[in-house]
C-alpha cells in the first residue's frame, strides 16, 4: 500500500513539475487551517460524536496556466496540517473513566481548479473552484484516560494504516476567493472532503474532512 501511494504521489509531482515551463505565475502561500470532521464515529460508539476543530498550518506552491485573459487553470502541492479532538465518559461495572482524544494529521494535497480573475483598480480579485486529491503522510492520536482515583493514563498511536482508524487517501471539492495586491496575495479557501476516511466497516456512517484555510502568499510573475 505504501509503495503504491508513493508511486502515485511521484507521478502527480512529475505532472505538476512538468507543466511549470508554460506557467504564467508561480505562487508560494502559507497560512492557517481550521480543520474538523463530519460524520465522525469515535472508538466503539455507533452514534455520531461531535468533535472540536483544531488550528494548524499549511504551506502551498501553485502554478497558474492561462487560458484566456480572465480565466486560467491552477494546480500545485499543499502540505496541510489537520486534526480534531473530543471527550467522552465510559462507564464500567464498578466505575467510569473520562477519555480525551487529541488527533493530529498531516496531508499532502494536490489541488486543481479553474480560476476567474477581475481587475479592480490596482487590485485583482479572483475566485476559483475545483477538486483535490490528498494522501495522509503521518499523524498521531494522543489519548488520556482519567480514572475516579485521579490517575491519568496516556497513550499514543498512529492515525493512518491498516490497523489504525483512518485511511490515508482523501479527495474532495475545493473553492475559494482571493485578492492580488501586486505580488502579494490574500486568499481564503474551503475544502469539502468527499471520501470516507474512516477505516471501518460501518456503512451507515461516513467520516469526511472539512477544512478552512486562510493564506498569505507571494506571486512570482512571468
Amino acid at each position: 500500500m505504501m509503495i503504491k501511494m508513493r508511486t502515485c504521489l511521484l507521478v502527480c509531482l512529475l505532472i505538476v513539475a512538468g507543466g511549470s515551463l508554460p506557467a504564467q505565475d508561480f505562487i508560494i502561500k502559507s497560512g492557517v487551517n481550521l480543520s474538523n470532521l463530519a460524520g465522525f464515529r469515535g472508538d466503539e460508539y455507533t452514534t455520531l460524536i461531535k468533535t472540536d476543530p483544531h488550528i494548524h498550518f499549511h504551506i502551498e506552491t501553485t502554478l497558474v496556466f492561462p487560458i484566456t485573459e480572465r480565466y486560467s487553470m491552477q494546480g500545485g502541492l499543499k502540505y496541510s496540517g489537520r486534526g480534531h479532538s473530543f471527550e467522552y465518559f465510559r462507564s464500567g461495572e464498578f466505575f467510569g473513566e473520562d477519555h480525551s482524544v487529541n488527533t493530529q494529521m498531516h496531508y499532502l494535497d494536490i489541488p486543481l481548479s479553474l480560476k476567474a480573475s477581475f481587475q479592480k483598480g490596482n487590485c485583482e480579485l479572483y475566485v476559483f473552484a475545483g477538486g483535490y486529491l490528498g494522501a495522509g503522510l503521518h499523524g498521531t492520536d494522543y489519548r488520556a484516560i482519567e480514572t475516579p482515583n485521579g490517575t491519568v493514563e496516556k497513550s499514543e498511536s498512529k492515525v493512518f494504516g491498516d490497523d489504525a482508524y483512518f485511511n490515508r487517501w482523501d479527495y474532495g471539492a475545493v473553492g475559494g476567493a482571493g485578492a492580488n495586491f501586486g505580488p502579494l496575495i490574500l486568499e481564503f479557501s474551503y475544502s469539502l472532503g468527499l471520501a470516507d476516511i474512516a477505516n471501518d466497516d460501518n456503512d451507515d456512517l461516513s467520516t469526511k474532512n472539512r477544512l478552512l484555510s486562510l493564506s498569505l502568499g507571494y506571486r512570482f510573475m512571468e
